[in-house]
């Protein structure tokens, strides 16, 4: 137990590990948590909660990921380990997301933002706002007009971060362009689409 204790002393008065700098756990100590890791997850394998803990703790990937915010942040902690190929494994993470597709990631009451949030969370922004323009009815494309300009003002390029093409200025206002046209169309034909439900 002196590893936690270690994590504890070095995490200080911070309310979580990113607070207290880089959350790199040294090798003594990851060694150690990797012990206990593997002494759960065959002892204690009903305990989810804890050998999830542990398997972010020694930098292991989590096996129980029940909902789709577990396994983004099991990911991001994972790829935030690995200070050299952080952004490489948000490109993978992406790309997994785009591969399960839209139908995996639809809920009972999420509709287009069920797949747009996780695409947003791993860079895929010009994929997400495509998406929620397409899918989410005058109301996603509202949103999606909305989020284009916002990012667009704060200089997010809106290309894909695993795009294969360079990105350009040019490319994230053409998307800006493209969807405050089709809003424009939708409009145009359906007024009430602009009103907002109180």
């Amino acid at each position: 137990y002196r590893s936690f204790a270690r994590l504890g002393q070095r995490q200080g008065n911070a309310m979580c590990m990113f607070e207290a700098g880089v959350p790199m756990i040294d090798a003594q100590d990851r060694a150690t948590i990797l012990n206990f890791y593997d002494r759960a997850r065959n002892l204690d394998h009903n305990q989810k909660h804890k050998i999830g803990v542990l398997a972010l703790l020694c930098g292991q990937q989590l096996e129980f990921l029940p909902t789709i915010e577990d396994y983004l942040f099991g990911r991001f902690w994972l790829a935030l380990q690995d200070g050299e190929n952080s952004v490489s494994q948000i490109k993978e993470i992406g790309a997994s997301i785009r591969k399960y597709g839209p139908s995996y990631f639809a809920g009972d009451d999420g509709g287009a933002w069920g797949y747009a949030l996780p695409l947003i969370a791993t860079q895929q922004f010009e994929t997400a706002l495509s998406f929620l323009a397409e899918a989410g009815g005058p109301m996603g494309l509202m949103q999606a007009v909305h989020l284009a300009i916002v990012f667009s003002l704060a200089h997010v390029d809106l290309t894909d971060l695993a795009s294969a093409l360079p990105s350009s200025a040019s490319s994230g206002s053409s998307l800006v362009t493209i969807l405050l046209v089709k809003y424009a169309q939708v409009l145009e034909s359906e007024p009430s689409a602009g009103v907002l439900d109180a």
